[in-house]
């Protein structure tokens, strides 16, 4: 349970910090943003890594959730405290979107994908 919270602060933070040091603004200009990261190689290279940092962490938990729900869909033995957890990530993208909805659109399709990719359920059902 620590080490799920633990995921879970430091997946925000990680998502925050990447939307901090990697700023889009609104109309995108592809030249503009070429430009910024040639210019600012330093910030790209931090936010990268705040980027793939977070995702994992949040793509563990996300897969946690996923797996919690469908064994409560299947009436199966649900551990509370995952779902606790689940919705608490979801609630910290909500923060997110609100800080920077491209940033974190993009941080929450890669968790999604990522996480997603490493449930098997079939043995879930079974």
């Amino acid at each position: 349970m620590r080490k799920k919270m633990v995921l879970l602060l430091l997946g925000f933070l990680c998502g925050k910090l990447f939307i901090e040091w990697f700023p889009i603004g609104l109309p995108v200009d592809f030249s503009k943003f070429l430009l910024a990261l040639v210019l600012q190689p330093f910030d790209f290279l931090i936010a990268s890594i705040f980027f793939i940092a977070g995702f994992l962490m949040n793509a563990v938990i996300l897969e946690n959730g996923v797996r919690q729900i469908t064994m409560f869909v299947y009436r199966k033995q649900v551990v509370m405290e995952d779902l606790l957890i689940f919705l608490f990530l979801l609630l910290g993208y909500c923060i997110l979107f609100i800080s920077g909805f491209w940033q974190t659109m993009v941080f929450f399709c890669f968790s999604l994908l990522y996480g997603m990719i490493s449930i098997d359920f079939k043995r879930l059902i079974v």
